[in-house]
């Protein structure tokens, strides 16, 4: 038996968002094991030999293959082998004054525009400005258009001769703690502003350009009041601040001798990072690691999402059981005949057991006992050495030889 070689194809490595990858393994046939990490599929993990993994979101993907059998494994690591085209994102904000509106394009991910001003009217601008004819609600749609799809938007437009609130943002998406500076674009002679901010810090103002923080990542409305000596008018716009988490990173480990399975726990994250804490590491999701030598290792997980890297920290404790070996200063001699044993096992033994027949003391639990010999024969020694994770015996039979002094007669 030797080891595999791993190996794989997919049916198609790109196209347009949600993706759909049926993988082939294309591994050596002595392979008994799969292990996929698809990061940013669904799933991003698999141990099929042949999974479907779906990519929901535009990117540029790694995909890496991990093979076993009983003697070996081998991986296979392709980067930016998927390739995602996202779908066009629509959205846009609206900017009164009279009759008179500019709409200004924040769409993302598109090649072409097309506008419906919902009086009959439309446009192929990326940022138009369009005038309407008389006062009334009136909704107008936005299609965004690439070679994935088309996608719309739609938002009321209110033409009346009073106020009208309007606002804009520095920023409308990041991630937490997020920090928009708001800015008033109202028409009129505005006297006071009443802004309601669900979800941040503070959550309310009357300031006119208020700065606001959110903490919390989620989708977020920001609604404007104002009014001015002739009336007041009102403007909510839903989802339109959102905030991104940061990566959450958490693992446990299944522990085997020397050997650690290490399962992710994590959240958020597109991409890992390991550092086993012996010099070695890895990207894999969840990945195994062997240890060559007892000790407690401080293994660190790195998770890292556009909104950065965070890292967090276990011991792992690695205990083998250990192997039994001994010598002695010298194996023969005259009665009485004293012995230095030496113990030679592995350095992970925590306790001895030494069985020493015709010999005083005849056992010890000593590392490196001394042993004396007063009767002439042949004797064994047998040493078992032991830890918390096993034991081992040694024994060797006839190991010590002593001889008798001459007996005198005539």
């Amino acid at each position: 038996i030797t080891p595999p070689t791993a190996g794989f194809s997919a049916d198609n490595q790109s196209g347009c968002a949600p993706l759909t990858v049926q993988f082939s393994d294309q591994s050596s046939s002595n392979a008994t094991a799969w292990s996929w990490s698809f990061p940013g599929g669904t799933p991003a993990t698999s141990t099929e030999q042949n999974p479907t993994v779906t990519y929901n979101d535009g990117g540029t993907y790694n995909v890496s293959l991990t093979v076993s059998n009983a003697v070996g494994m081998d991986i296979s690591t392709q980067t930016s082998y998927i390739t995602v085209a996202p779908q066009p994102s629509p959205s846009f904000t609206a900017l009164r004054n009279d009759f008179t509106v500019n709409f200004t394009n924040t769409s993302s991910d598109a090649t072409s525009y097309s506008w419906d001003f919902g009086d009959g009217n439309g446009s192929m601008d990326i940022n138009p400005v369009h005038t309407y004819a008389m006062e009334g609600t009136y909704t107008v749609v936005l299609t965004a258009t690439n070679d994935c799809g088309v996608q719309t938007s739609s938002q009321s437009v209110e033409i009346v001769l009073g106020p009208l609130a309007g606002f804009s943002a520095d920023q409308t998406e990041g991630c937490a703690p997020l920090t928009v500076q708001f800015s008033d674009q109202s028409s009129g002679d505005v006297t006071t502003w009443s802004w309601s901010f669900p979800g941040g810090n503070p959550s309310t103002s009357t300031d006119q350009n208020p700065t606001v923080v959110y903490d919390t990542p989620g989708s977020y409305s920001v609604m404007l009041e104002i009014e001015t000596l002739t009336g007041s008018n009102m403007l909510v716009q839903n989802g339109f601040i959102t905030v991104l988490s940061a990566p959450s990173p958490a693992f446990n480990t299944d522990i085997s001798g020397g050997t650690v399975d290490f399962i992710n726990n994590s959240s958020n994250a597109t991409t890992y990072s390991w550092d086993f804490g012996d010099g070695n590491g890895s990207t894999d999701v969840n990945p195994t690691h062997t240890y060559a030598m007892d000790g407690t290792y401080t293994v660190t997980l790195t998770a890292t999402n556009n909104c950065g890297p965070v890292t967090t920290t276990e011991t792992v404790t690695i205990v083998t059981a250990p192997t039994a070996d001994f010598s002695a200063d010298n194996v023969s001699g005259c009665a009485p005949l004293v012995v230095q044993f030496n113990n030679l096992s592995s350095l992970n033994a925590t306790d001895y057991s030494w069985t020493f027949p015709g010999g005083d003391p005849s056992t010890s639990t000593l590392e490196n006992p001394v042993v004396t010999y007063n009767t002439a024969g042949t004797y064994d020694v047998v040493l078992t050495v032991s830890n918390a994770a096993g034991s081992d015996m040694v024994s060797l039979s006839n190991y010590i030889t002593v001889d008798d002094v001459p007996s005198i007669g005539f």
